[in-house]
């Protein structure tokens, strides 16, 4: 829409609401709209001004009353420069104050026949033509953003020079608008035809290029070229190599796939050497981790930052991307110097990353040749530091370093440092709770199991218990042995379901439990039986009731009459033997309860 003025008592030409030009040599056409703000004028087929933009009149100061019906030629203080290819042409207007107004005037044709609209726009004003031009000539001249410019049919129309230097070699001037492969954008062509049609621009989609099986990487921006009247007139793509950024993120989630790894073994020097591994290539070329002796030796370390001499730091962990451990530096198992106190070293206390340079590295060292030679690599350009901080409590030092690599370390690359340390530090604390767990379970199963041996009038026992091996050591197994009345002697052998401190305990109950039934003179079997009531009571008062449950084999031996009563609930049979007989097992299978009485064994 364009507003404009027209003389009173003339009629507004018939394109004055919406006027639709055709731009020479185009076969697209595009409403008026694009002329917003530029001052337009539309002569009749004598060059009579027939109407008048309000722009014109704010641009050279006439209004409408005054220049219709006038020739435009009028208005011209000199003629136009020679436009050979029919577009803009650079003229002098006359202002009605009297000076002149440069300006770049372009001829089209509307849709009224005859006639002919101007569009000036002057030079001084921002965004005019020839600024435009400046500005796609800057565009085209610099070096580090390759740019192709093609027509509505994608055909290359112009490239610059670092289009040139990015051109794979033996590859087609088109070879931006044909790269192979696709991305979420589709192929290139395919984006680039939507660009044209839609005028929807694709930013910073990314396409490989080069040899097969390369990892370059390509950042393209495709926008559609629309002239002055809003005529598409083409698309524009810029491209970037972007592939040391491609690398670095695949790099940084290749490492966060690796955390998953660490802390697996619930070792904590093994969690040490796990977060090594993943820090070198992921962030650096050398790292190393620092633990204090508190943590070696299996304690807790005491709430917040104790300092470095309380910390008693010593090295456990270090990994190198050629294999080789530089010499100089702090070998493992050594302890590490302390470092003079300094307020960079300040965000260690708080759990926050150091990031150093070689100039900063040795302020912080106090330029003291001696930590220098311990602490800093030959090529060192920068180094990540970070402490190994869980609920509170400081559980050691983790530190790479950049040799090869010249780049300085981003906020990607800290906060990739940050997550590694926590992970590695939740996961040394959830092995000391392991081992504090483990090592409670342990102590209470042996106290809860007989003696190794016993002897009584009927017979002498000996027994072991045989833990599997990892972290499911501790569990609800069991055995017995102790006297009845009557010279008798009573066996068990139990196996209670799960592991560590709730199989325990389920254990030692029922160990009470038939100890107490025992003493009551009962038969194998209706123990058993009494015995399974009150597992089924504890599996309904448990809070998982499918996690209690046990087997059982109870026997009584009355070396009086030779006889040896057994019965089972779902506990294998014990095998058996007399001097110099091999081991046989009983010729029955486990039940709810059995009873079985054989001949006296004299094993």
């Amino acid at each position: 829409m364009l507003a404009g003025e027209v003389c009173p008592g003339r009629s507004p030409p018939p394109a004055m609401e919406t006027i639709e030009v055709t731009s020479p040599g185009r076969d697209n056409q595009e409403t008026g709209a694009g002329l917003d703000g530029a001052a337009t004028a539309l002569l009749d087929g004598r060059a009579r001004i027939c109407w008048w933009s309000r722009a014109a009149s704010e641009l050279l100061g006439w209004t409408g009353e005054q220049v219709t019906g006038k020739p435009a030629r009028r208005l011209l203080a000199s003629g136009p420069a020679a436009a050979p290819d029919g577009g803009t042409r650079r003229v002098r207007l006359r202002h009605s104050s009297g000076r002149l107004i440069e300006a770049d005037v372009r001829l089209m044709e509307p849709q009224a026949p005859g006639a002919t609209l101007v569009v000036a726009v002057p030079v001084s004003a921002p965004g005019g033509w020839e600024q435009d031009s400046a500005l796609a000539r800057s565009v085209l001249a610099q070096d580090d953003i390759a740019v192709v410019e093609c027509d509505m049919h994608l055909r290359v129309v112009r490239s610059n020079a670092a289009s040139d230097l990015l051109r794979p070699e033996g590859a087609r001037e088109d070879w931006l608008v044909e790269l192979p492969g696709t991305g979420i954008h589709g192929t290139v062509r395919d984006f680039m035809s939507r660009v044209a049609d839609t005028g929807a621009p694709v930013l910073a989609a990314e396409y490989p290029f080069g040899e097969p099986g390369s990892d370059r990487m390509l950042s393209l921006t495709c926008i559609r070229i629309d002239g002055p009247t809003g005529v598409p007139l083409g698309v524009a793509m810029a491209a970037i190599e972007v592939t040391e950024r491609h690398r670095a993120q695949q790099r940084l989630s290749s490492a966060y796939r690796r955390a998953f790894e660490i802390g697996g073994s619930l070792d904590v020097v093994h969690s040490a050497r796990d977060l090594a591994a993943v820090l070198v290539p992921a962030l650096g070329d050398l790292a190393f981790v620092d633990f204090p002796d508190a943590v070696l030796q299996g304690q807790d370390p005491e709430l917040g930052y104790p300092g470095q001499e309380a910390s008693a730091a010593r090295r456990v962990a270090a990994q190198s991307a050629d294999g080789i451990w530089p010499a100089s530096l702090v070998q493992l198992g050594e302890p590490v110097p302390p470092i003079p106190a300094r307020p960079e070293t300040a965000v260690v206390a708080v759990g926050d990353v150091l990031v150093a340079d070689a100039d900063l590295s040795r302020e912080i060292l106090g330029q003291d040749p001696e930590l220098i030679r311990r602490f800093m690599p030959e090529g060192m350009h920068g180094s990540l530091g970070c402490p190994l901080y869980h609920r509170g409590r400081l559980f050691g030092y983790a530190s790479v370093y950049r040799t090869d690599n010249p780049l300085p370390f981003v906020d990607a690359d800290i906060k990739l440092m940050q997550d590694l340390c926590g992970r590695t530090a939740q996961a040394i604390d959830h092995a000391f709770r392991f081992t504090r767990e483990h090592r409670t379970a342990v102590v209470l199963q042996e106290s809860l199991l007989p003696p190794a041996a016993t002897e009584s009038a009927a017979a002498e026992t000996a027994g072991a218990y045989l833990p599997a091996s990892g972290s499911v050591s501790v569990g609800g197994d069991w055995f017995d042995a102790f006297p009845l009345s009557s010279l008798r002697i009573a066996l068990v052998v139990g196996d209670v379901i799960g592991h560590g401190l709730q199989a325990t305990a389920t254990m030692a109950r029922l160990r009470t439990a038939v100890q107490t039934l025992a003493d009551l003179d009962l038969p194998p079997d209706e123990l058993l039986a009494r015995l399974d009531d009150l597992v089924q009571r504890m599996e309904s008062e448990a809070q998982e009731p499918g996690m209690v449950g046990a087997s059982c084999l109870f026997a009584v031996y009355d070396p009086v009459t030779g006889l040896c009563q057994m019965a089972s609930a779902g506990h294998p049979p014990l095998p058996s033997s007399g001097p110099g007989e091999v081991s046989t097992t009983s010729p029955w299978s486990p039940g709810r309860c059995w009873v079985s009485a054989r001949t006296p064994s004299r094993s």
